[in-house]
């Protein structure tokens, strides 16, 4: 999937960079226990869109949604789903002989994991965020189903 140089090509690169920090603060296989973020949580004033052309062209048809998660930076993530289970052959029929599946890859987040400690009868406004992985969709591809011989 390429991506068009926007005005939130800069917030891409800041999620980027904090998610490397955020993997960075590995201390002998464990996480840091803090890690203290300042981020603008807005959402982006456009997300890049795959062409529609390129996304109806392929042997494998898929549409991009994005999800969002106020606990979790960053806070929206674009996906695509594969919208066919078969794959497109160029006059338009589907063949149920081949699989349209999806391409996941891993990613690093930051997920919310609670809002500070206690300091007498005050809350600490520092919010607590652990790095974890969630798996996304970025793509759909054609491939030849996994046949199995059964034997009696």
């Amino acid at each position: 999937m390429a991506t068009t140089q926007g005005p939130h090509t800069s917030q891409i690169f800041k999620t980027v960079l904090v998610l490397a920090l955020a993997h960075m603060l590995l201390v002998d296989g464990v996480y840091a226990e803090k890690i203290r973020l300042t981020v603008n949580n807005a959402p982006p004033r456009q997300s890049y869109q795959i062409s529609k052309s390129l996304n109806d062209r392929s042997l494998s048809p898929w549409e991009s949604i994005t999800t969002s998660d106020i606990n979790r930076i960053p806070k929206f993530i674009s996906e695509v789903r594969c919208l066919k289970q078969g794959c497109i052959w160029p006059n338009g029929s589907e063949d149920q002989g081949l699989a349209s599946v999806p391409i996941q890859l891993e990613v690093l987040v930051l997920k919310r994991s609670g809002r500070g400690q206690r300091k007498g009868k005050r809350r600490s406004s520092t919010i607590l965020y652990q790095p974890s992985y969630q798996v996304i969709t970025v793509g759909c591809t054609c491939v030849r189903p996994i046949v199995t011989e059964m034997t009696d």
